[in-house]
């Protein structure tokens, strides 16, 4: 049979309409890009697979299994050695597969486009995974379908798909989401799927869908033990692979393009390209905190300042020579300032002590002029008049009647202070 003719009598064509439009109305519900994006390729790109890859499975393994069992009631599959059994299957679900494909990259391709991003390499790792997953189902699928009534598979595998791995999502142990072949929720900007990350789900469920084509050798005594030994290695290896494994899959950060400028100062500020609009002004402003800092005696010379939105979930924390600011969201607010001065204070713990910290930063935003931006965080903070802000502005108030150099050497010891004390 031409592939323009089997295109037109095969079921998963005839039902592709129903399909893609129920593609288009979960992305115009809940699947389309996250706001905030910023155009990170892999973001805009994970999100509509992590709704609509499930349900591309199941189609791919329920319309394989109609397809199979249109093939087992004509008789088709036993026409061997006259046809090739492989050669039988290939030709059935060819139409299966490009439909399954069509519910991945119809999705993906809109939000490219709605969001004016290019793809990456690196984003388009999951599109892929997904695809060859939706390969082994409908294998998995042809194999049922063999075997059991169309009316009975094709419902049952397409519910029974999409439950298996959508609902991994909300259990334990967390190694399940990891092996289903459910495309990772959100990727967060910064952020890409790792190698290691996207083959266990293929090599599972592809050792599933090899053993099965395996058995369709006419040798049994060969098919068998060859069959089992593909199972075996793909759940033992896959497993292995993932049983360590938290909430989140491997990833990789940073994976984004940056922009820098050269402060007056020797410092290098960097941000995203894709939000560098703001950079000569943050530039400017970190040059402006340095002098200030400089102007009261206290010596801060970062080599780099960059922008901590590239580090994605994984924040990786500052060093003396290297600051990790929220620069791309400071500077959205005009509050980069205020965010420059925090990184010099340089705390080195989580919980400094409160009365200290308060003492250092009330005492470090004066001579930063950042007075208004240090009363709006402390606004924002549950019981801003608790007798730790009274002790800190006492403290301050004594701290302004000593000598600049006096008061350099107060910020130091203080802020070394502050973490000595953290329990």
């Amino acid at each position: 049979m031409k592939f323009k003719t089997r295109l037109r009598s095969s079921f998963a064509v005839k039902s592709s309409p129903f399909l893609l439009g129920l593609v288009l109305f979960y992305y115009l519900g809940d699947a389309g890009p996250p706001p905030q994006n910023y155009g990170h390729a892999p973001t805009v790109v994970s999100f509509p697979l992590f709704y609509l890859c499930a349900f591309a499975y199941a189609a791919a393994s329920a319309l394989a299994a109609w397809e199979s069992g249109s093939i087992r009631k004509f008789g088709v599959w036993h026409w061997a050695p006259q046809r090739s059994r492989y050669r039988i299957a290939a030709e059935s679900l060819m139409p299966v597969v490009l439909v399954s494909w069509s519910m991945l990259v119809l999705p993906v391709s809109l939000a490219l486009v709605e969001t004016s991003t290019l793809p990456t390499l690196a984003s388009l790792g999951p599109l892929f995974e997904a695809m060859v997953l939706c390969v082994a189902h409908a294998v998995i699928g042809f194999a049922v379908g063999l075997y059991l009534p169309r009316s009975v598979s094709a419902p049952v595998l397409a519910v029974t798909t999409w439950i298996v791995i959508a609902f991994t999502i909300s259990l334990d142990p967390p190694w399940l989401r990891q092996i289903s072949g459910l495309c990772f929720e959100y990727l967060m900007f910064g952020e890409a799927l790792t190698f290691s990350a996207l083959w266990p789900p293929i090599l599972l469920a592809g050792g599933v869908a090899l053993a099965v084509a395996v058995l369709w050798m006419k040798n049994r005594f060969v098919a068998i033990p060859v069959a089992l030994a593909i199972l075996l290695t793909g759940v033992v290896v896959s497993y292995n692979e993932v049983k360590d494994r938290g909430y989140f899959p491997p990833m990789a950060t940073g994976v984004t393009e940056l922009s820098c400028a050269q402060s007056p100062g020797g410092t290098e500020v960097c941000m995203p390209k894709v939000t560098a609009s703001a950079l000569p002004r943050v530039a400017r402003t970190s040059q402006s905190v340095l002098a200030d800092l400089r102007s009261a005696g206290v010596e801060r010379s970062p080599r780099l300042i960059t922008d901590s939105l590239a580090d994605g979930r994984y924040l990786r924390p500052s060093t003396d020579r290297v600051w990790r600011i929220p620069l791309t969201r400071a500077a959205a607010q005009n509050g980069e300032r205020f965010q420059i001065v925090i990184a010099a204070v340089g705390f080195t713990c989580a919980r400094p002590d409160p009365v200290l910290r308060r003492a250092v930063l009330e005492w470090v935003a004066g001579v930063t002029h950042t007075e208004r931006e240090w009363q709006q965080a402390k606004a924002r903070v549950e019981q801003e008049r608790s007798s730790a802000d009274a002790a800190a502005t006492s403290m301050v108030q004594g701290v302004h009647r000593k000598t600049k150099a006096q008061q350099a050497k107060w910020f130091e010891e203080s802020v070394h202070a502050s973490c000595r004390r953290d329990g």
